[in-house]
């Protein structure tokens, strides 16, 4: 409804406006809820505001002259098939040899060898050994190794002996605890529900501590997306014996942790907004794409169509949060 010509071209339905006849016009049928799409949503407008819409049809939609706007790049016809084929992102994966160096094994170190070489850059000095310890508990577990820690691992003087480590720090608890931090910035944990109100999520740190456990039980990256999405549907559950519980399930708790308005003015508004924060988390944290750009239109940039958008906005629409 930008222009007159917007108007009259309308979209896939056809025209919003037929000029002189209003009852063909579909801004009519969908002002006056005659039609499956019905406008506003929140409730049908003042009968005397149709009706001004109506003489205005009737008057032939007389409109304020304008230029005709210039066709732009992002009015362009959307492509999906060239969008893949341009960017990198979107290739097949491909098997890339690594430069040979000598004395270098590891694959990744000779990339990043070659690269320090190429902009004539050198590589940092070899790490002490309290440096190497300090790292490697920061990294494992984000704490800083006790003074007895450090007298252990400096009186080992076996050859294995940082490899032992490392493997006492992945069987640590704290192992998972540091690493499900990591997930939950991700899906956005939360313990309270924003907005103005701010109240709690009651028994939302079941979440945190069914990430901690699949963490430190080495769950299989894979299967936490099952269950991030489906963890209520899936045919063989993981059950946590010990403590009776069907932890697969508790994996979609994460959908209860989005955006909401505390009250509401909009109760439509509020879920489709809830269901878009619910599709750009997903997308975000497991695509590493901004799918929600393309709420309103074809993404700007990436290779998503407002359909895919949609497609994704349909299967999260289906569930709701409920508190029980």
């Amino acid at each position: 409804l930008d222009s007159r010509a917007g108007i009259l071209k309308g979209g896939d339905s056809g025209p919003a406006v037929v000029p002189g006849n209003p009852s063909a016009s579909r801004l009519v049928q969908t002002i006056r809820y005659a039609s499956t799409l019905k406008m506003p949503p929140t409730g049908k407008l003042a009968e005397s505001k149709i009706e001004a819409l109506v003489a205005w049809i009737e008057m032939e939609a007389p409109w304020p002259e304008e230029v005709t706007p210039e066709a732009s790049k992002t009015a362009e016809k959307f492509d999906l098939g060239a969008r893949k084929r341009e960017h990198w992102a979107w290739q097949s994966i491909r098997e890339v040899v690594p430069p040979a160096i000598d004395g270098v094994e590891h694959p990744v170190d000779r990339f990043l060898l070659a690269a320090l070489r190429e902009n004539q850059l050198r590589p940092a000095a070899t790490a002490d050994r309290l440096t190497l310890l300090r790292r490697v508990y920061f990294d494992l577990t984000g704490l800083p190794p006790s003074p007895e820690e450090i007298q252990r691992f400096f009186e080992d003087r076996e050859p294995n002996a940082y490899e032992r480590l490392v493997d006492r720090l992945l069987e640590s608890p704290r192992f998972g605890e540091h690493w499900a931090r990591r997930w939950m910035d991700w899906v956005r944990y939360a313990e309270s529900h924003g907005s103005e109100g701010d109240p709690d999520v009651p028994q939302a740190w079941r979440y945190r501590d069914y990430v901690i456990r699949a963490i430190n039980n080495d769950v299989p990256y894979d299967q936490l997306i099952r269950e991030y999405l489906a963890g209520d549907l899936l045919p063989t559950p993981r059950i946590n014996e010990s403590d009776g519980i069907n932890e697969s399930m508790l994996g979609t708790a994460h959908f209860r942790m989005v955006e909401h308005g505390f009250q509401p003015v909009d109760p439509l508004e509020d879920r489709v907004n809830w269901t878009e924060n619910q599709v750009d988390v997903f997308s975000k944290a497991f695509q590493g794409l901004t799918v929600a750009c393309a709420r309103c239109h074809d993404h700007k940039f990436d290779a998503i169509s407002q359909k895919d958008f949609y497609a994704v906005f349909g299967s999260l629409r289906g569930a709701r949060p409920i508190q029980t």
